[in-house]
């Protein structure tokens, strides 16, 4: 829903504070992202969208167990415009039970692929 709304600071609230993205982006190949980095990307990547309609869907592939606090999950993420484009984002994610109760992510591992 974060997505759909464009709301950043909703999606910042579901990263953990120590947060850390590594994905591999060709040419430069690997790229480490912390949380602060990782939501103004979010941000970039709105602006440059604008009004345009976009599609988001999110397909969790397994969830691993690490512990009452802790899984790993691989997820598949598919986003397009309604004009055409998009790209296939393979990933996996460490979440963490905070305090709280709520899930937040940790760490994720990621490789998209444009079509």
């Amino acid at each position: 829903q974060a997505w759909d709304e464009r709301n950043t600071a909703a999606i910042a609230n579901h990263l953990a504070g120590d947060f850390l993205a590594f994905q591999y982006l060709p040419p430069q190949g690997m790229v480490q992202l912390d949380k602060v980095t990782s939501v103004a990307g979010v941000q970039r990547f709105f602006d440059a969208v604008g009004t345009r309609e976009t599609f988001w869907s999110r397909s969790v592939l397994a969830v691993v167990p690490r512990s009452a606090t802790e899984a790993v999950v691989a997820v598949r993420n598919d986003f397009s415009l309604r004009e055409g484009g998009g790209e296939v984002e393979l990933t996996l994610e460490v979440l963490r039970k905070g305090s709280d109760g709520r899930w937040r992510l940790v760490r994720k591992w990621s490789e998209k692929s444009p079509f």
